[in-house]
C-alpha cells in the first residue's frame, strides 16, 4: 500500500522567525507553532516564542507564560507544533 507523502506548508513570516529566533540566542531554542490542515497538507501559519529556559541541550518553557499564552489565543488548540 503506498501512501502520499505529507505536504507541510509555511508562512513567510512564520519561516523568517524560524530563521532569525536561533541566530539571537547561544542556546538552545523552542516554541511553538499554529497548525492548520490546508488541503492534502498541514499549513504552519504562525510561530510563536514565549519565555524560557534553556542550555545547550534542553528548553523548558516557562509555565505561567504558557498559561497567559493560552489564555490570550481564541483557539490554543491550534498550536500544536513544537520546534526546538
Amino acid at each position: 500500500m503506498k501512501t502520499e507523502p505529507l505536504r507541510l506548508s509555511i508562512s513567510r513570516l512564520a519561516y523568517r522567525k524560524l530563521m532569525w529566533y536561533p541566530k539571537l540566542v547561544e542556546s538552545e531554542i523552542g516554541g511553538l507553532c499554529k497548525v492548520t490542515q490546508n488541503g492534502d497538507g498541514l499549513y504552519i501559519a504562525e510561530t510563536v516564542l514565549l519565555k524560557q529556559r534553556a542550555s545547550g541541550a534542553s528548553v523548558h518553557l516557562d509555565m505561567e507564560a504558557l498559561a497567559d499564552f493560552v489564555g490570550r489565543v481564541d483557539d490554543p488548540s491550534l498550536y500544536r507544533g513544537w520546534w526546538h
